[in-house]
């Protein structure tokens, strides 16, 4: 990195708050005071004292089922939610507990708790005043007086003096001994000894009353935050990395990153035992789609981000390039490359680098590929291809007869994807490309699934959409279609069918009138499995018939290693003669 490219990322990285910025930034969800104290997350994410969930009323989750009690979340702002259990159960938030209390121990007393409790002291001091000279008063009066009674009277009636003693001390003098304000006060020097100022006991009481003027301590700012002192704090127990989007438990008030807690629950579920905090064993209420959805530490990241915004855009980087590295985003793309270079081959393959291999059967380029994920391997993947700027690809590719996999494969791009609540995944995903893997990279990912650099496959011929149907089969396949459905007038009588549009558009009349002659409620299946009709591209044409076609996977293989669009076409047009499906 180069030092104009350090610069700039430097200028990205805003500065870091101060502990009591940095505090004045938490407040809790209940009572939207600071945070400080003990404090509990709620499963929304937000964070609030433990004072504020008491006596918080409970109601069954159904009138059904009482086992389960729910109260209300108290985070104010919110939409009206509830969350399972007791208030009074949820696990205090260890880790947010330690780090705002050491960055209220940094930051020290605000200038508005000085201020009163300054206030205070003005308050208290006239009133210990006037009872001291009082008391001085009552003593010299007792012994100056002419009309002293006998020390027998005095010993047996209580003297004036005990008398004024005891009315002396004022409700307000013993309250204040066992104030914490006046606890503090008596650590410091006497006020006594204090230069007089605008608040002695001569003063008038709107000037007693009226608040000091800010000093130059008030208006110093606090020294920023060490992350050596907190660096601990943010360890994840899993990956003792720093929190990355974290996520607290609130059954127990252990937190750790989102994708290390899927990770634990990944095997959880697949010993079909029940989910267990990674910390303290303690059973987990709710399913993993509730952890796979579970908003973060909204408190713990906003600290983290903006208390230590260095530190964060290290581990971001990090997270980003292990993302990038795990899920196929780092990509060589030779034909992008190529473009630019005057003379250079356009034909030539595109390079992936380190893409994701699901080991299972064949896809077709443009074919509908559904699958059921449940081993812990191949969940990890779907959701780092799946991941917020992730490519949202991964490869297909056989099982070897004799072991291992097969050198050639597909690659898929996940359309659509549904968790189900013990983790498993059904996921929806269409063929994009054939790929070819590149010699001596298949290797083990991190997470267990393999991995392994592929290069496109490129056609060695070109076939236009005006080039003529390839002899053989092709031409007798022209022939059915024309026949079956000449009656239905969806196609001109003039057709000649001799060239591959012409074959195209035979193919999309066809299935159209296939599409209508099917109930409503089969409808929206066949079109999912073989979409809107034939690709206008000639290359994608057998790939797309060999779709409709109830073909084994090592038929499909064969149809995959063909570098022809012209023998493609023509060994799904031979399918196509031998198969009994109503479309054909």
């Amino acid at each position: 990195m180069n030092k104009a490219e350090s610069k700039k990322n430097n200028d990205t990285i805003p500065a870091p708050l101060s502990p009591r910025a940095l505090l004045a930034t938490l407040v809790c969800g209940a009572c939207s005071e600071p945070l400080a104290g003990t404090l509990v997350t709620l499963p929304c994410g937000a964070s609030v004292h433990r004072a504020c969930l008491a006596d918080l009323p409970t109601s069954p989750t159904s009138p059904a089922d009482s086992s389960r009690p729910t109260f209300v979340c108290p985070v104010t702002g919110a939409s009206p939610h509830s969350h399972i259990g007791p208030a009074s159960r949820l696990g205090n938030d260890v880790t947010l507990t330690e780090i705002v209390g050491k960055l209220a121990a940094l930051a020290g007393p605000s200038p508005a708790t000085q201020a009163v409790e300054e206030e205070e002291e003005r308050e208290a001091e006239p009133v210990s005043t006037a009872a001291r000279e009082e008391k001085e008063r009552c003593d010299s009066a007792a012994t100056t007086a002419d009309d002293v009674p006998p020390l027998s009277s005095r010993t047996s009636s209580p003297s004036r003096t005990s008398r004024t003693r005891s009315r002396s001390r004022s409700p307000t003098s013993t309250r204040r001994s066992h104030s914490p304000s006046t606890a503090r006060s008596r650590s410091r020097s006497p006020r006594r000894d204090r230069p007089p100022s605008s608040a002695s006991t001569t003063a008038p009481s709107d000037a007693r009353d009226a608040p000091s003027p800010p000093t130059p301590a008030d208006t110093t700012e606090t020294p920023l935050a060490a992350w050596s002192d907190f660096e601990s704090h943010f360890d994840c127990p899993l990956c003792y990395q720093p929190y990355y989007d974290p996520v607290t438990i609130a059954s127990c008030g252990h937190t750790g990153c989102r994708s290390c807690l899927l990770r634990t629950l990944d095997h959880a579920a697949e010993q079909r035992g029940e989910f267990r905090c990674f910390v303290c064993r303690s059973p987990l209420p709710g399913s993993y789609l509730a952890y796979h959805q579970h908003p973060a530490n909204t408190a713990l990241a906003r600290v983290f981000k903006r208390g230590f915004p260095e530190q964060f855009a290290v581990r971001k980087a990090a997270v980003e390039a292990e993302l990038a590295a795990n899920a196929g985003g780092a990509t060589a793309a030779t034909a992008a490359v190529n473009e630019e270079e005057e003379g250079a081959d356009l034909d030539a393959p595109t390079v992936y680098r380190n893409v994701p291999l699901f080991v299972c059967n064949v896809a077709l380029p443009g074919e509908h590929a559904p699958f059921h994920l449940f081993e812990p391997r191949y969940r990890l993947m779907l959701r780092r291809v799946t991941a917020p700027g992730a490519s949202r690809r991964f490869g297909l590719v056989m099982h070897h007869p004799r072991g291992g996999m097969v050198g050639l494969g597909t690659m898929l791009r996940v359309d659509d994807v549904r968790f189900l609540p013990d983790g498993r995944a059904l996921i929806d995903s269409r063929g994009e490309f054939a790929f070819r893997i590149v010699p001596d990279t298949v290797h083990v990912a991190d997470g267990g699934y393999a991995a392994a650099d592929v290069e496109t496959v490129v056609d060695e011929e070109f076939l236009a959409a005006a080039d003529p149907v390839p002899a053989g089969a092709a031409v007798q396949l022209a022939a059915r279609m024309r026949r079956r459905f000449a009656e239905a007038a969806v196609l001109p009588p003039t057709a000649s069918f001799d060239s591959v549009a012409d074959l195209t558009a035979l193919l999309a009349a066809a299935h159209r009138t296939f599409l209508e002659s099917l109930p409503p409620q089969h409808r929206d299946a066949v079109r999912r499995a073989t979409g809107d009709g034939p690709p206008d591209d000639p290359a994608m044409l057998a790939y797309w018939i060999a779709g409709t076609l109830d073909v084994d996977d090592m038929a499909k293989f064969r149809l995959l290693a063909l570098r022809s669009p012209r023998d493609r076409l023509a060994l799904a047009a031979q399918w196509v003669s031998m198969s009994s499906r109503a479309f054909w």
